[in-house]
């Protein structure tokens, strides 16, 4: 990750991954406008029980993802039902990741995955029991995060630390897998309609502490860093002029 405000990233990431996204109807006003985001996914032909298997899993995280959004309001001192509004039609995205073993004396700066926060709201990650996530505390250590039996990791993003005027961080976390085996992971993220606005709750505003962010567009805020990425990742492969 480019954008990445915890870390530059010096080296590609050692990871493979399918994405799946959000599937818009074909009448949907973004569909009709070929806006950023609204294409169909494509899925591989050879495989005809994947595309079924994935989207039933992707269906059961949106539901999840749903259920916590009034949580999510309540602890934010809001009403349960204040951001439900906002993820009638989610931004979804759910990524299947093969990480192979890097070697065990391989350089520091060179990552599974490497140190960033996810751009949305919510993160819920399935995760395999070879281990190498760290999240970072607010000491500033990395420590692990543990594969347990029957959970889901959940990570806060950009999205929510401002919807919360800085009240949740951005988790800060990484991928270092030199366990001599291959690691799996399924991290599914639950954002808002790419139009939905996105200003600090009045619930966590006040005199001693004031909205620390202006409003912006969700869709607008995600376009704009998946866009540095890619132009960061172009400026690297262009050939240098001798």
């Amino acid at each position: 990750d480019t954008t990445s405000t915890i870390k530059k990233a010096a080296k590609p990431n050692q990871s493979e991954s399918f994405m799946m996204m959000h599937e818009l109807p074909d009448d949907d006003p973004d569909v009709l406008a070929k806006a950023p985001l609204a294409g169909p996914n494509q899925w591989p032909a050879a495989l005809p029980d994947f595309k079924p298997a994935v989207r039933a899993y992707n269906q059961a995280l949106v539901d999840l993802g749903r259920r916590l959004v009034p949580a999510v309001a309540v602890a934010l001192g809001a009403g349960p039902n204040d951001l439900n509004a906002d993820f009638v039609r989610p931004t979804t995205f759910l990524r299947l990741l093969y990480y192979p073993s890097q070697p065990p004396h391989s350089p520091d700066d060179l990552f599974g995955s490497n140190p960033h926060t996810d751009y949305g709201f919510l993160t819920l990650l399935a995760q395999d029991d070879v281990g190498g996530l760290q999240v970072r505390n607010r000491a500033g250590d990395w420590v692990d995060a543990p594969y347990m039996p029957g959970a889901l990791v959940m990570n806060s993003g950009d999205i929510l630390h401002r919807w919360s005027n800085g009240y949740f961080i951005s988790t800060p976390h990484r991928v270092i897998n030199r366990s001599g085996r291959a690691r799996y992971s399924c991290p599914f993220f639950f954002d808002p309609d790419m139009h939905s606005r996105i200003a600090p709750v009045p619930s966590r505003i006040s005199a001693d502490h004031p909205a620390r962010f202006e409003p912006l567009v969700y869709g607008d805020f995600l376009m704009g860093q998946l866009r540095a990425n890619h132009d960061q990742h172009a400026q690297r492969a262009e050939p240098k002029m001798m």
